[in-house]
C-alpha cells in the first residue's frame, strides 16, 4: 500500500523549507516502520481470531452432539427427553447489555417442555461476562425465549413451572480459575470441562454444580462417560457471532470442493450442511440467513466478487489467503492510512527527530 500523508503535510513542509527532504525521509521511514509492525500485529490477530473461534466452535459442537435434534442420523444413542432447541437464541434480538449465549437445550416429557438449559462455551479463561448471566432469568429474556420456542415448536407445551439452568463449557486448563471465581461469586451455574482441546477422546465431566443439582444431569454425565466424541468436522462452524472464522472455514471448504465453479447459493448451502450438520437447525430459513451473512462479509472484505453481474454469479478469489490479507489491509486503513491523528503524530515525530 502507498504511503499516506496527513492533511497538514504540505503546510508543514512549507513552514520548514530548509528541512523538507529530511522531514520527507523521516516521515516515510516512520510510516513504513509502523506499517510493517502493524501488518505483523494484525496478521497475528487474524490467526488468533481463527484459532480462538475454532476452539469455541469445537467445544460447543462436541457438547451438543448427544442433543442433535435429528436423532435418526446420530452416531450415538440419543439422550431420551433431551433436544437441542435453539442456537444463539438472543442473536440479532437487539437486546442491549445482555450477552448472547450459544445454545438452548430442552428437557421434555411427552409434549411438555419442563426445563431449558442455557449453554455457553468459553474457549478462554474466566472472564466477567458470566457475572451478568442472572439477566437470563429476567421476565424480559424468558419472554423472548418462550416466544422463540413457541414459534419453532408449536406442538410443545411450556410448563408453568419451567426450570432454567445455565451450563458453561470450558477446557480443563481453565478449570481452576473458573472454580475459584464461582466460589467467590457464588453463581448458580453448572461447569462442564472437556479434558483436552486436542485429545481424540473428547470427554466432558461436570466439575461444578449448584447445591440443588437434580438427577436428570446424571444422564448427561453418563453419556460422556460411556461415549467417545471422536474428532470430526461436524459443526465446527457455528451459527454464532464468530463470522470471520465462519467465513474462513466456509471459504476453504468451498474452494476445496468446487475449485473454479461459480459461487452459488445452492452449492454453498450444500457445503454449509457438510460443515455444520443441518440437523442442528429446525428452520431451513436459518441456512439462507447464515449464507447471506457470510456473503455480505465476504463482499465487505473483497474475498468473493461478482464476475457476471447479469447472472449474479459469485466466486471466491484464489491464490494467497486473500481473506487474511484483506483483513490486515482493512485494519491498516482504520489505524494508519485513514487515521489523521496517527499520521499527524508520525509527522510530529519526524520533525522532532531532527532536533
Amino acid at each position: 500500500m502507498p504511503i499516506s500523508l496527513p492533511e497538514n503535510y504540505q503546510d508543514i513542509l512549507e513552514e520548514n523549507p530548509d528541512k523538507t527532504e529530511k522531514i520527507r525521509a523521516n516521515y516515510n521511514y516512520l510510516f513504513q516502520l509502523n506499517e510493517k509492525e502493524l501488518r505483523q500485529k494484525f496478521g497475528t490477530d487474524f490467526d488468533n481470531i481463527i484459532r480462538s473461534n475454532r476452539s469455541h466452535a469445537i467445544l460447543l459442537s462436541d457438547f451438543l452432539k448427544p442433543f442433535i435434534s435429528n436423532k435418526n442420523e446420530s452416531k450415538y444413542k440419543p439422550l431420551d427427553n433431551y433436544s437441542l432447541l435453539l442456537l444463539d437464541p438472543l442473536y440479532s434480538e437487539g437486546i442491549e447489555g445482555v450477552p448472547t449465549f450459544d445454545a438452548l437445550i430442552g428437557y421434555t416429557i411427552g409434549k411438555s417442555l419442563n426445563e431449558i438449559y442455557y449453554i455457553e462455551a468459553k474457549s478462554k479463561g474466566v472472564d466477567n461476562e458470566y457475572k451478568e448471566y442472572d439477566k437470563y432469568f429476567t421476565i424480559d429474556i424468558t419472554r423472548i425465549i418462550k416466544k422463540k420456542i413457541i414459534e419453532q415448536y408449536p406442538h410443545l407445551n411450556i410448563s408453568k413451572n419451567l426450570g432454567i439452568t445455565i451450563h458453561i463449557l470450558i477446557f480443563d486448563k481453565f478449570s481452576k480459575s473458573w472454580i475459584s471465581s464461582i466460589k467467590t461469586t457464588k453463581k448458580n451455574l453448572y461447569i462442564w470441562s472437556r479434558i483436552d482441546e486436542t485429545d481424540a477422546e473428547k470427554k466432558f465431566r461436570l466439575i461444578w454444580k449448584p447445591n440443588n443439582e437434580d438427577h436428570k444431569i446424571q444422564n448427561i454425565i453418563d453419556f460422556f462417560d460411556q461415549n467417545l466424541i471422536l474428532k470430526t468436522t461436524e459443526f465446527e462452524i457455528s451459527y454464532s457471532l464468530d463470522n470471520i472464522y465462519n467465513l474462513e472455514t466456509f471459504r476453504k471448504n468451498y474452494i476445496n470442493r468446487f475449485k473454479d465453479e461459480p459461487f452459488d447459493l445452492k452449492l454453498s448451502i450444500d457445503i454449509f450442511k457438510k460443515i455444520a450438520r443441518s440437523d442442528y437447525f429446525e428452520k431451513k430459513t436459518i441456512e439462507n440467513i447464515f449464507i447471506k451473512e457470510l456473503t455480505k462479509l465476504g463482499l465487505e472484505y473483497d474475498v468473493i466478487y461478482k464476475k457476471e453481474l447479469i447472472k449474479s454469479e459469485l466466486y471466491f478469489r484464489k491464490g494467497e489467503n486473500l481473506f487474511k490479507q484483506k483483513y490486515i489491509d482493512k485494519k491498516l486503513n482504520e489505524i494508519l492510512h485513514q487515521n489523521e491523528d496517527f499520521k499527524k503524530k508520525l509527522l510530529d515525530d519526524a520533525i522532532n527527530s531532527l532536533t
